[in-house]
Protein backbone atom coordinates (compact mmCIF):
# COMPACT_ATOMS: atom_id res chain seq x y z
CA UNK A 1 0.00 0.00 0.00
CA UNK A 2 1.32 3.44 -0.91
CA UNK A 3 0.73 6.08 1.74
CA UNK A 4 -0.81 9.37 0.71
CA UNK A 5 0.37 12.77 1.87
CA UNK A 6 -2.09 13.12 4.75
CA UNK A 7 -5.00 11.42 6.43
CA UNK A 8 -8.46 12.14 5.07
CA UNK A 9 -10.03 11.85 8.51
CA UNK A 10 -11.94 15.02 9.44
CA UNK A 11 -10.85 16.93 12.51
CA UNK A 12 -12.06 15.81 15.90
CA UNK A 13 -15.38 17.37 16.84
CA UNK A 14 -16.60 17.69 13.25
CA UNK A 15 -20.36 17.69 12.75
CA UNK A 16 -21.50 14.18 11.77
CA UNK A 17 -24.89 13.43 10.18
CA UNK A 18 -26.33 9.94 9.81
CA UNK A 19 -29.09 9.25 7.28
CA UNK A 20 -31.27 6.22 6.66
CA UNK A 21 -33.57 6.72 3.66
CA UNK A 22 -34.41 3.03 3.33
CA UNK A 23 -31.83 2.46 0.57
CA UNK A 24 -31.48 -1.20 -0.32
CA UNK A 25 -28.53 -1.04 -2.73
CA UNK A 26 -25.21 0.77 -2.96
CA UNK A 27 -26.41 2.55 -6.12
CA UNK A 28 -29.42 3.98 -4.26
CA UNK A 29 -27.21 5.08 -1.37
CA UNK A 30 -24.67 6.64 -3.75
CA UNK A 31 -27.47 8.65 -5.35
CA UNK A 32 -28.65 9.81 -1.93
CA UNK A 33 -25.08 10.68 -0.91
CA UNK A 34 -24.49 12.80 -4.00
CA UNK A 35 -27.79 14.68 -3.78
CA UNK A 36 -27.41 15.35 -0.08
CA UNK A 37 -23.80 16.51 -0.47
CA UNK A 38 -24.86 18.98 -3.15
CA UNK A 39 -27.68 20.18 -0.90
CA UNK A 40 -25.61 20.90 2.21
CA UNK A 41 -22.46 22.05 0.40
CA UNK A 42 -22.90 23.19 -3.20
CA UNK A 43 -19.76 23.18 -5.41
CA UNK A 44 -19.31 26.95 -4.98
CA UNK A 45 -18.70 26.39 -1.26
CA UNK A 46 -14.99 26.28 -2.14
CA UNK A 47 -12.64 25.04 0.56
CA UNK A 48 -15.53 24.03 2.81
CA UNK A 49 -16.80 21.67 0.11
CA UNK A 50 -13.37 20.01 -0.05
CA UNK A 51 -13.67 19.03 3.62
CA UNK A 52 -16.89 17.07 3.10
CA UNK A 53 -16.70 13.30 3.48
CA UNK A 54 -19.75 11.19 2.65
CA UNK A 55 -19.71 7.43 3.28
CA UNK A 56 -22.07 4.47 3.01
CA UNK A 57 -22.59 1.87 5.72
CA UNK A 58 -24.41 -1.48 5.73
CA UNK A 59 -26.82 -1.34 8.67
CA UNK A 60 -29.72 -3.69 9.44
CA UNK A 61 -30.15 -4.88 5.87
CA UNK A 62 -30.08 -1.37 4.41
CA UNK A 63 -27.39 1.03 3.22
CA UNK A 64 -27.21 4.12 5.42
CA UNK A 65 -25.21 7.25 4.69
CA UNK A 66 -23.03 9.48 6.87
CA UNK A 67 -21.69 12.97 6.25
CA UNK A 68 -18.69 14.54 8.03
CA UNK A 69 -17.19 17.98 7.72
CA UNK A 70 -20.57 19.71 7.61
CA UNK A 71 -21.12 23.41 8.33
CA UNK A 72 -21.11 24.00 12.09
CA UNK A 73 -24.59 25.55 12.05
CA UNK A 74 -26.06 22.15 11.15
CA UNK A 75 -25.23 21.06 14.67
CA UNK A 76 -27.87 23.29 16.30
CA UNK A 77 -30.81 21.64 18.09
CA UNK A 78 -33.14 21.95 15.08
CA UNK A 79 -30.60 20.47 12.69
CA UNK A 80 -31.89 16.89 12.67
CA UNK A 81 -35.50 17.89 12.06
CA UNK A 82 -34.40 20.29 9.31
CA UNK A 83 -32.34 17.52 7.72
CA UNK A 84 -35.34 15.16 7.68
CA UNK A 85 -37.45 17.86 6.02
CA UNK A 86 -34.71 18.43 3.45
CA UNK A 87 -34.63 14.71 2.64
CA UNK A 88 -38.35 14.78 1.94
CA UNK A 89 -37.99 17.92 -0.20
CA UNK A 90 -35.21 16.32 -2.21
CA UNK A 91 -37.33 13.25 -2.74
CA UNK A 92 -34.30 11.27 -1.61
CA UNK A 93 -36.29 8.49 -0.06
CA UNK A 94 -39.00 8.21 2.55
CA UNK A 95 -39.61 7.03 5.17
CA UNK A 96 -36.31 8.15 6.62
CA UNK A 97 -34.39 8.71 9.83
CA UNK A 98 -31.72 11.27 10.68
CA UNK A 99 -29.16 11.34 13.48
CA UNK A 100 -27.25 14.52 14.26
CA UNK A 101 -25.23 14.84 17.44
CA UNK A 102 -27.41 13.76 20.36
CA UNK A 103 -30.66 14.31 18.43
CA UNK A 104 -32.45 11.71 16.30
CA UNK A 105 -35.58 12.19 14.21
CA UNK A 106 -37.19 9.10 12.77
CA UNK A 107 -40.44 7.59 11.53
CA UNK A 108 -42.44 4.60 12.67
CA UNK A 109 -41.35 2.64 9.61
CA UNK A 110 -37.64 3.49 9.96
CA UNK A 111 -36.37 3.70 13.57
CA UNK A 112 -33.45 6.02 14.13
CA UNK A 113 -31.04 3.31 15.26
CA UNK A 114 -29.59 2.75 11.78
CA UNK A 115 -28.97 6.47 11.23
CA UNK A 116 -27.32 6.62 14.65
CA UNK A 117 -25.10 3.65 13.80
CA UNK A 118 -24.05 5.29 10.53
CA UNK A 119 -23.08 8.46 12.38
CA UNK A 120 -21.17 6.42 14.96
CA UNK A 121 -19.32 4.55 12.21
CA UNK A 122 -18.33 7.84 10.58
CA UNK A 123 -16.99 9.09 13.91
CA UNK A 124 -14.78 5.98 14.04
CA UNK A 125 -13.59 6.59 10.45
CA UNK A 126 -15.39 3.57 9.07
CA UNK A 127 -17.29 3.05 5.81
CA UNK A 128 -17.07 3.35 2.04
CA UNK A 129 -16.44 6.87 0.72
CA UNK A 130 -18.59 8.27 -2.09
CA UNK A 131 -17.91 12.01 -1.84
CA UNK A 132 -14.45 13.09 -0.71
CA UNK A 133 -11.82 15.68 -1.51
CA UNK A 134 -10.57 15.31 -5.08
CA UNK A 135 -13.17 12.79 -6.25
CA UNK A 136 -14.22 15.08 -9.10
CA UNK A 137 -10.79 14.77 -10.70
CA UNK A 138 -10.75 10.96 -10.64
CA UNK A 139 -12.23 10.30 -14.06
CA UNK A 140 -10.89 8.47 -17.08
CA UNK A 141 -7.26 7.39 -16.68
CA UNK A 142 -5.36 9.09 -13.88
CA UNK A 143 -1.73 8.67 -12.77
CA UNK A 144 -1.55 6.84 -9.47
CA UNK A 145 0.59 9.69 -8.15
CA UNK A 146 -2.31 12.09 -8.73
CA UNK A 147 -4.71 9.77 -6.93
CA UNK A 148 -2.49 9.81 -3.84
CA UNK A 149 -1.38 13.45 -3.97
CA UNK A 150 -4.51 15.10 -5.32
CA UNK A 151 -7.33 13.40 -3.44
CA UNK A 152 -8.29 12.30 0.05
CA UNK A 153 -7.26 8.71 -0.76
CA UNK A 154 -4.34 7.79 1.48
CA UNK A 155 -3.30 4.52 -0.12
CA UNK A 156 -3.88 1.79 -2.69
CA UNK A 157 -4.23 -1.89 -1.86
CA UNK A 158 -3.44 -4.18 -4.79
CA UNK A 159 -5.37 -7.43 -4.71
CA UNK A 160 -2.86 -10.25 -4.72
CA UNK A 161 -0.18 -8.07 -3.17
CA UNK A 162 2.52 -5.80 -4.51
CA UNK A 163 2.53 -2.07 -5.14
CA UNK A 164 1.76 -0.02 -8.25
CA UNK A 165 4.77 1.15 -10.24
CA UNK A 166 5.71 4.84 -9.81
CA UNK A 167 4.40 5.63 -13.30
CA UNK A 168 1.32 3.38 -13.06
CA UNK A 169 -2.11 4.55 -14.20
CA UNK A 170 -5.50 4.06 -12.58
CA UNK A 171 -8.27 3.39 -15.10
CA UNK A 172 -11.06 4.78 -12.92
CA UNK A 173 -14.12 3.80 -14.99
CA UNK A 174 -15.48 7.01 -13.41
CA UNK A 175 -16.26 5.04 -10.27
CA UNK A 176 -13.86 5.35 -7.33
CA UNK A 177 -15.04 4.17 -3.90
CA UNK A 178 -12.24 3.90 -1.32
CA UNK A 179 -12.92 2.39 2.10
CA UNK A 180 -11.56 3.08 5.54
CA UNK A 181 -9.08 0.44 6.71
CA UNK A 182 -7.35 0.86 10.07
CA UNK A 183 -7.89 4.62 9.90
CA UNK A 184 -6.54 4.92 6.35
CA UNK A 185 -8.78 5.79 3.39
CA UNK A 186 -7.75 3.02 1.00
CA UNK A 187 -8.73 2.15 -2.57
CA UNK A 188 -8.67 -1.55 -3.45
CA UNK A 189 -7.41 -2.05 -7.01
CA UNK A 190 -6.77 -4.93 -9.40
CA UNK A 191 -4.10 -5.19 -12.11
CA UNK A 192 -5.54 -4.65 -15.61
CA UNK A 193 -2.37 -4.85 -17.70
CA UNK A 194 1.23 -3.65 -17.49
CA UNK A 195 1.25 -0.50 -15.38
CA UNK A 196 -2.56 -0.26 -15.37
CA UNK A 197 -4.92 -0.77 -12.44
CA UNK A 198 -8.68 -0.56 -12.00
CA UNK A 199 -10.76 -0.07 -8.83
CA UNK A 200 -11.89 -3.44 -7.49
CA UNK A 201 -15.48 -2.22 -7.13
CA UNK A 202 -17.25 -2.43 -10.48
CA UNK A 203 -19.49 0.51 -11.37
CA UNK A 204 -23.23 0.06 -11.49
CA UNK A 205 -24.40 -0.69 -15.04
CA UNK A 206 -26.55 2.46 -14.89
CA UNK A 207 -24.19 5.36 -14.03
CA UNK A 208 -25.20 7.21 -10.89
CA UNK A 209 -24.86 10.92 -10.36
CA UNK A 210 -22.76 10.08 -7.30
CA UNK A 211 -19.94 9.21 -9.67
CA UNK A 212 -19.71 12.87 -10.68
CA UNK A 213 -20.32 14.60 -7.36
Amino acid sequence: MNAGPASAAPASGAVVLGLDANCRTLAEADHLAARWAQHVMPPDAGHAHASLLVCTHFVAGRVAVSLRGLPADLGDPAGAADALSALETLGAGTPAAVSLGDRTVDTEAVPGASAERAAEAAARTDGRAVVFAGVGSLTGEVPVSRVLNGSAIDGLAVLGGGEPEPDAVLRTRDHVRPEWSNGVLTLAVSPAGPGIYVPFEVPNPTPCCADHA
